[in-house]
């Protein structure tokens, strides 16, 4: 009677654990279900996130467009030498001002120092592909434009791009013409990855004096 008892016990110890491990256990309807919503937040927070890669690079590339017009009204309106400099190795692009350093003329020194009131802009979430000066080809490692009053002012390009990671691709053109106030800024899209700035480079027929010339 004992023996029987205890194969009893024995079946329904593991009858229970059964049930236990069928609880613990996913089905396969529950684990295609979880699969399903996977997809479906990956295919809500993706573009999200892509969006906000493209909105980070459109934001960077208003600052520089800033910035090169308080270059602008800088060299029209002040006497002031500046110089608009770029560094990869920061992704930094600033304006600086020949300073005088120190009270006393006989100890004071002409330095280069940023301007307090014009902040530099760190290029995050774009790239800086190509610099142009009156056409010229910069060196987009390292570069630096003197601006000295009662000269005149070349014609600036800077092509900027997002990473080739990034996805979607977007590239800008950002041109200040020599007696402009202000930049243009032109959306070149993806094409830009492949184009170069003196190819997407704006013509001003009224500039070079022909107006009267056709598109």
């Amino acid at each position: 009677m004992a023996t029987g008892a205890a194969r009893e016990s024995e079946w329904h110890g593991r009858a229970w654990s059964a049930r236990r491990r069928s609880r613990c256990a996913f089905t396969l309807i529950e684990m295609l279900v979880v699969v399903v919503l996977l997809g479906v937040v990956a295919g809500l927070v993706v573009p999200r996130m892509s969006t906000n890669d493209r909105r980070l690079a459109q934001a960077r590339v208003r600052e520089v467009a800033s910035l090169l017009s308080v270059v602008a009204q800088r060299h029209t309106l002040t006497n002031d030498r500046l110089t608009l400099s770029y560094d990869r190795s920061t992704a930094v692009i600033e304006l600086l001002v020949l300073r005088t350093i120190g009270e006393d003329a006989r100890w004071a020194r002409p330095e280069w120092a940023g301007d307090p009131l014009v902040p530099p802009v760190r290029l995050e979430g774009v790239e800086l592909a190509e610099a142009l000066f009156d056409g010229g080809r910069a060196d987009t490692r390292s570069w630096r434009l003197d601006l000295n009053p009662g000269q005149p002012r070349p014609t600036i390009e800077l092509l900027l791009r997002t990473p080739r990671e990034a996805s979607p691709q977007g590239a800008w053109l950002i041109e200040l013409l020599p007696y402009s106030a202000s930049p243009s800024m032109t959306d070149v899209g993806a094409a830009g990855r492949s184009a170069s700035a003196s190819g997407l480079r704006s013509v001003d027929l009224d500039a070079q004096g022909r107006g009267d010339s056709s598109w």
